[in-house]
């Protein structure tokens, strides 16, 4: 089996690589003491038991690549949906601030409406300003 059929081509391996080495896991030296921590792990004893029930190699990996296309999938629709609610989250602030600031300016123009003010000096000479 070649490493393209083990899946792991050169660029893939490469892509692990890095992966590992920026997560501070290379060789023995991880928080696991996982030696083969960079290696892909396999299910030996569920191998096994789809070779006894007749599924073949082949119709696993199919079977797997079939899996993780439906994930990344679901992932993709998790990801729209979650951009959806930040931008609906931003509307609603957005449309809050907003009334938010109307009512304010509301407020303020009723206070200055409703604020009585007092009579001047020359309204009336001969009082004193609040008309006593």
């Amino acid at each position: 089996m070649s490493d393209e059929e083990g899946g792991h081509s050169d660029e893939a391996r490469d892509h692990l690589d890095s992966l590992t080495r920026a997560a501070g896991f290379v060789g023995e030296d991880n928080p696991y003491g996982d030696s083969n921590i960079r290696e892909k792990f396999v299910w030996a004893k569920k191998r096994e038991q789809e070779q006894k029930k007749g599924i073949t190699e082949e119709q696993a990996r199919r079977r797997d690549l079939s899996r993780r296309e439906e994930i990344k999938e679901e992932l993709e629709k998790l990801r729209v949906r979650r951009d959806q609610r930040e931008l609906e989250r931003q509307m609603y602030e957005q449309e809050l601030v907003t009334k938010l600031a109307d009512s304010a300016l509301l407020n303020t123009s009723l206070i200055l409406i409703w604020i009585p003010i007092a009579p001047s000096a020359t309204h009336s000479r001969d009082r004193d300003v609040w008309g006593s």
